[in-house]
């Protein structure tokens, strides 16, 4: 039998609304379930092998000079007790200083660090000469019964230049120290604290001048800086 439009239309709005009259309203949400157990943990991975030893640390090696005339000299002399200058050997006798202000002497350079100090022993006369490194002790007379002994001491911020005499034998009587003091030339090299710095000074020849130290510390992978 067929059907005429209007009874199709009528027959599908029909089914819509049985099959709407079946489902029902929706039910309340259910409790969660219970957590699952926790996996096993992943086994560690090997440990990977250590790398190569990387090349030793660079530091600037920053020179300078100062030229020290009388009037950079102290106007009074100084006792120095044993022990306070570097090279032990100006105890109890009067000295006299001299302080040159040097700012890449830091609190750092002084504690892990180096101050090589050097003078021109002979730049009053204006010749050429070995720069050499401080402590230095000289006779300025071969019969003299004591020694001049110029000496450095680095502290943070200043390098102080210090001068003094020493006896050869007991008993001997030292001339005053506040006489006037020839020009002098004074060289100084600072390294900063770094990777290889004390094997380097350990293995530094003693004869070395003060530019042979820039060239061994050059030599060295240190990096060479004028300040002045």
């Amino acid at each position: 039998m067929r059907l005429h439009p209007p009874v199709r239309l009528f027959s599908a709005a029909l089914a819509v609304l049985l099959l709407t009259a079946c489902e029902g309203a929706e039910g309340p949400q259910g409790p969660a379930g219970p957590t699952g157990p926790t996996g096993a943990t992943g086994a560690t991975g090997a440990t990977g092998a250590t790398g190569a030893t990387g090349p030793a640390g660079t530091a600037n090696v920053i020179s300078g000079r100062d030229t020290l005339t009388n009037a950079d000299w102290s106007a009074t002399q100084t006792q120095r007790t044993l022990g306070q200058a570097p090279g032990g050997q100006l105890g109890g006798h009067a000295i006299r200083t001299a302080a040159i202000p040097v700012p890449a002497i830091t609190a750092s350079v002084v504690a892990n660090g180096a101050v090589l100090v050097y003078m021109d022993p002979l730049s009053t006369f204006l010749l050429p000469q070995p720069w050499v490194s401080l402590p230095h002790r000289f006779k300025a007379i071969a019969n003299e019964d004591f020694v001049w002994v110029y000496d450095a001491v680095p502290t943070v911020g200043t390098l102080t230049i210090t001068f003094g005499f020493e006896p050869l034998n007991v008993g001997v009587t030292l001339p005053s120290v506040l006489f006037e003091q020839p020009t002098r030339i004074f060289r100084w090299v600072i390294i900063p604290p770094a990777a290889g710095l004390q094997a380097a000074l350990a293995e530094m020849p003693a004869a070395l001048d003060a530019d042979g130290a820039e060239r061994y510390f050059r030599s060295r992978g240190f990096k060479p800086v004028s300040a002045r």
